[in-house]
């Protein structure tokens, strides 16, 4: 009998497995019909088959990446420019991606000047988006198993000088799984959206009578500080600070 639970359940796995596979095949054959109906310019088209990607909780940084490029050929530039941030989102230092997502922005209305972060912000940043959330769970691994080799190698030959090297090698093994988990929820979490609405009137408070603060235009990157039933409290790039419509964007 348990012998008949272990063959089911490994025909169990075995089935799922290969039913991921063909998944997957499924994507991949979307994926490249979109792009050929794109290159015969059919642009909704493309769009329809990337969508149908997405609806299955299926994301890449090329999926998306394609999308806002079908977005902008279809001048829906606040679209376009949300699937290149969520494309940039997967893969920070892509040079395509960037370019493209500069192209859109200078389509916009709103031209804002952003407050430099700190230096130490810019260096941590840059150092985090070296390598995305997976890249940086590789490396983790990777230390891991060479801290282990060099402590076998230390407690078999009592080498001392390993000692020392690989708990440094396990320190950053550490590190590197914070970084992952830290860039995870940058996807995840990151509190950043696009507005889709044409103009909105940024309040002082949430409430309609409230005291006019500016107007922004949709394609403007926010960032959303807190909500209070249906309105968004956002903070742009130069610090301006007010209050929105939940309605008014689409989150990151």
């Amino acid at each position: 009998m348990k012998i008949l639970h272990k063959i089911l359940f490994v025909s169990g796995i075995l089935l799922l497995h290969l039913l991921s596979d063909a998944q997957e095949q499924n994507y991949y054959e979307l994926f490249e019909q979109a792009n050929e109906l794109y290159k015969q310019e059919k642009y909704q088209e493309a769009l329809e088959k990337y969508q149908a990607i997405t609806a299955a909780d299926f994301a890449s940084a090329e999926l998306y990446y394609n999308i806002g490029n079908a977005y902008f050929k279809l001048n829906k530039i606040p679209h376009a420019i949300l699937f290149y941030e969520k494309a940039l989102k997967l893969k920070p230092n892509d040079s395509d991606i960037k370019f493209n997502l500069e192209i859109a922005r200078k389509q916009t209305v709103d031209k804002i000047n952003a407050i430099p972060p700190l230096i130490t912000t810019q260096i941590y940043n840059a150092v985090l988006n070296l390598f995305s959330s997976d890249g940086w769970a590789w490396l983790s691994i990777l230390c891991a198993f060479a801290a282990a080799v060099l402590f076998m190698i230390y407690y078999a030959k009592k080498i001392q000088p390993l000692l020392l090297v690989s708990t440094v090698v396990l320190a950053f093994s550490l590190l590197f799984v914070y970084f992952s988990v830290e860039q995870k929820n940058r996807i995840l979490h990151s509190g950043e959206a696009i507005v889709f609405t044409p103009t909105v009137t940024v309040k002082s408070e949430p409430k309609l009578n409230s005291t006019d603060l500016f107007v922004i235009h949709s394609g403007l990157k926010v960032k959303i500080l807190e909500e209070h039933e249906d309105w968004s409290k956002i903070a742009l790039e130069d610090g301006n600070v007010g209050w929105i419509k939940n309605t008014d964007y689409q989150e990151i």
